[in-house]
């Protein structure tokens, strides 16, 4: 072993107790990371356990979820199977080949290309709420994807700026599945994972069957681990391409060198088993501006010009504004980043390439921590392995970020019990209980009386037993559901810091309730408006 590469071990290696501390303060059950440089694998670890009961710890063959991280690996399968086969045309409307591709904006439906979809520039709120409200379960089915896609309201122009939407991979799956004629998991098997040559790269599992997997995880407020029941279960449902993928360090690891060859050929070279590479590596549209180093959107990866402050789309980036984010490469030599991350019910992921020096951080964690801890130790690797001189402590920026996010929901509660009005609501709970639909009809939130309080009600989304919450009388005829972090972790949600979430308003007409809003949609300034059934 040549010095220089001991001395990088060593580096990496000195991380080790920081790494630690940092699980431990977020609330991370096991972390499992890799390290590329020179196009090598130099440094692999796993921290914690996968599954913290058994105390059986990962290896590089453990499952994890990677959710968002999906739709590199799915940008791939869509540009090996149609766009290399001149099937389709990254700058054609994908209208031609899907004609159910309808949204709420003429101009979105008329000319989305590919590459509009891939990197997020329809400008359409990608809220998810009437999809997903814990516990892994889809409440919406694919089968009525095409009716409830024109739900998403236009937010900014149409190519003017990048908003986050990961139902455009959904239009991209569905297109891979109608033109190949294959399943999603047969696309991702034949054009991804049996060319770059992955061995567990799945998005169809049984969950209860296969063997080496790390449990799901959330933190509880003191840092302690619940382990959750359910998984998100992503097969024949249409976030499968956004968000669908489970898999292990070693496939990453073995992805991540064929992506760093791939982008350091700019112009790209054909012959490789990523096609189309110029388009999945450069810059589509720029992000979170204005930045004045280059801050871009690839097909599935973020172009960041480092010193930079990185981890946009993870959690931390909703604890603090991008401006009170952490600089990473202060005083290092300038270089691009790509990267992503990605977060399903337990499992956080966050993945860095840099293609100049082909190197790569991975980290794979099964928990959803009490801030993004994945990202931290990424960067904290990063710093470490590039020789950064102005070093972050990134033990006490977990600490802060922690902090910060658990105070949110102290917030909230606090803004709950100072803002409730002391007074009775204005009519018999009885009034307001019915069921109460979307525009599409296929969302339906029902309201009861609590059987085990005269006090409240109870709001179950679609009916749903496990979708059940408490309905609290707030004030005038608003009813809230704040949760705590504890009540947050435990039914498997993703943090939510905006209490006006939580507050379902009642409206009446005639003196009788008709329907009730819900504002669910922070890129959407007008609360969604649910219809009281006449039945």
């Amino acid at each position: 072993m040549a010095d220089y590469e001991r001395q990088l071990i060593e580096k990496l290696e000195s991380q080790q107790a920081s790494i630690d501390k940092i699980c431990r303060i977020a609330g991370v059950a096991g972390a499992s990371i890799g390290v590329i440089h020179g196009g090598e694998i130099v440094y692999t670890n796993h921290h914690g356990f996968a599954d913290p009961e058994q105390k059986q710890k990962a290896d590089s063959s453990t499952l994890y979820g990677i959710g968002s991280c999906s739709k590199s690996f799915f940008a791939v399968a869509v540009a090996n199977a149609i766009v290399d086969k001149k099937t389709v045309e990254w700058d054609e409307p994908v209208r031609r080949h899907l004609p159910e591709f309808i949204t709420s904006s003429t101009m979105v439906t008329d000319n989305a290309n590919l590459v509009d979809i891939a990197a997020h520039r329809m400008g359409l709120s990608g809220a998810f709420h009437l999809t997903f409200q814990g516990d892994g379960e889809h409440l919406i089915k694919k089968d009525d994807f095409w009716k409830y896609l024109p739900k998403l309201r236009p937010v900014v122009p149409f190519r003017a700026s990048w908003l986050y939407n990961s139902h455009g991979y959904s239009v991209l799956g569905q297109l891979l599945e109608k033109v190949t004629g294959k399943s999603l998991q047969e696309c991702l098997d034949e054009y991804v994972s049996k060319p770059l040559g992955l061995k567990r790269t799945i998005s169809k599992l049984e969950f209860d069957t296969t063997p080496n997997f790390a449990k799901p995880h959330a933190a509880l407020a003191d840092g302690s681990l619940h382990p959750l029941k359910y998984r998100h279960d992503f097969r024949n449902h249409f976030f499968e391409a956004a968000a669908g993928i489970y898999t292990s360090l070693e496939d990453m690891l073995t992805y991540s060198k064929h992506v760093l060859r791939a982008a350091s050929e700019l112009p790209p070279k054909e012959h490789g088993p990523i096609r189309e590479a110029g388009e999945h590596y450069s810059a589509h549209i720029p992000i979170m501006t204005p930045s004045i180093r280059e801050r871009s959107y690839g097909l599935g990866w973020i172009r960041t010009q480092l010193p930079g402050a990185v981890g946009l789309i993870g959690d931390n980036s909703r604890i603090a504004a991008v401006q009170d984010l952490p600089i990473l490469g202060e005083g290092a030599s300038s270089k691009l980043a790509l990267y992503h991350q990605g977060a399903t019910v337990g499992y956080f992921t966050s993945f860095y390439l840099f293609p100049e020096t082909q190197s790569g951080v991975i980290v794979l964690t099964n928990s959803i921590a009490n801030c993004d801890a994945a990202d931290f130790i990424a960067q904290s690797l990063i710093q470490s392995l590039f020789s950064d001189e102005q070093k972050l402590d990134f033990v006490q920026l977990t600490e802060r970020f922690c902090s910060r996010c658990l105070g949110f929901y102290d917030q909230m509660q606090q803004t709950v019990e100072t803002k409730r009005q002391k007074s009775p609501p204005p009519r018999h709970l009885a009034e307001y209980t019915g069921e109460y639909y979307d525009d599409t009809g296929l969302f339906f939130i029902g309201i009861t009386c609590d059987p085990e309080s005269k006090e409240q009600l109870k709001l179950a989304f679609q009916g749903l037993d496990r979708h059940t919450y408490s309905l609290r009388y707030f004030y005038d005829e608003t009813f809230e559901w704040t949760l705590t972090r504890d009540e947050t972790a435990k039914r498997g949600r993703y943090h939510q810091f905006d209490q006006r979430y939580f507050n379902f308003c009642f409206n009446e007409l005639n003196g009788q309730v008709v329907s009730l809003s819900w504002h669910h949609d922070r890129n959407v300034q007008q609360p969604e408006v649910f219809k009281k059934s006449e039945m």
